[in-house]
């Protein structure tokens, strides 16, 4: 019994002996590496600039952040550090390892220091820089998060749009010409580059009689989607039937006859609105009374080819 307890003594005192070495092993190992962590220099590589004033630009390449107000020139103030001997004077702390201008030029070069961070003055420049660099990254997160929102929200604005369009296209379908040109105007609201929006809203409001916002809403339409200007449409389906498209046009051709004061962008869409219905003598003749007033508009100079009557 009391070899047993005899050998447990020893097997417990060898034990600990081998755990107290290993803990000491390992506090030397960890504080070495501090030690090294701490005195193992720093990488700095600045970009000097000479080439667009007297005062050098030097800005902090490495580690990436924010200019470092020590050393580069903001407006009119004169930054505190200077050139001397082809190097930045840092101060203390700052070794230059290397220098480097790409090609040969002179007026850019950049340098590399090692940076000792037990150095006092170099120690509280480092926080400086990497709370800057801090920041800087916060600043770019939210960035990236309002990008990011931006982006949902222009999708759910185009869903709401393409809604919106065929809700009054069907309400322009069903003769509710009132209710489709409040509905397409919203529409427009939500994609301001929607093209065809417009193009439905330019003929409830031509149903309705209102021809200057129907040609003003037709031009907003082909500026933005000019391939529109020769295409056959088929605006037709967009009423009740092909007859009431037919009345429509011929009611805004009698409506502009009537009146003195007609828009030249109302002879467009009326010349545009017969383009489609296929009368092309009677769209010349329109939009040869728009051309003095868009003489440099080049969809209507394509109308004007398009529809130009044949020579016998």
């Amino acid at each position: 019994m009391r070899r047993w307890h005899l050998r447990s003594g020893l097997l417990a005192g060898l034990i600990g002996g081998i755990s107290a070495t290993t803990a000491v092993a390992q506090d030397a190992d960890s504080s070495e590496r501090q030690a090294r962590e701490v005195v193992q220099p720093a990488v700095l590589l600045l970009r000097v600039d000479r080439s667009h004033s007297e005062q050098p630009r030097v800005r902090v390449m490495e580690p990436a952040g924010l200019r470092w107000p020590l050393m580069v020139t903001q407006g009119e103030r004169r930054s505190r550090s200077r050139l001397r001997g082809g190097k930045a004077e840092l101060g203390d702390g700052y070794q230059l390892v290397r220098s480097w201008s790409p090609d040969g030029r002179s007026s850019l070069q950049y340098m590399i220091y090692h940076a000792d961070l037990s150095h006092p003055n170099v120690a509280e420049n480092w926080r400086r820089l990497r709370r800057a660099q801090y920041r800087e990254a916060e600043r770019e997160q939210e960035h990236e998060r309002h990008k990011r929102f931006l982006r949902r929200r222009g999708e759910q604005l185009k869903a709401a749009n393409r809604e919106a369009t065929y809700d009054g296209i069907a309400l322009l379908r069903a003769g509710a010409y009132r209710q489709a040109a409040i509905v397409l105007v919203r529409a427009g609201e939500l994609d301001q580059g929607d093209a065809g929006s417009r193009l439905h809203l330019a003929l409830a409001r031509m149903a309705l009689g209102h021809d200057a916002e129907a040609a003003q809403a037709l031009r907003r339409a082909l500026e933005l989607q000019p391939k529109l200007v020769p295409m056959q449409l088929n605006l037709a389906d967009n009423y009740i039937s092909p007859e009431e498209f037919a009345r429509h046009v011929d009611a805004l051709a009698e409506r502009l006859v009537g009146r003195a004061d007609v828009d030249g962008a109302e002879h467009f869409l009326l010349g545009f609105m017969e383009f489609q219905r296929g009368r092309y003598d009677a769209a010349h003749a329109a939009l040869a009374k728009a051309a003095p007033h868009f003489s440099r508009d080049d969809r209507l100079k394509m109308l004007l080819s398009l529809t130009k009557p044949a020579r016998h």
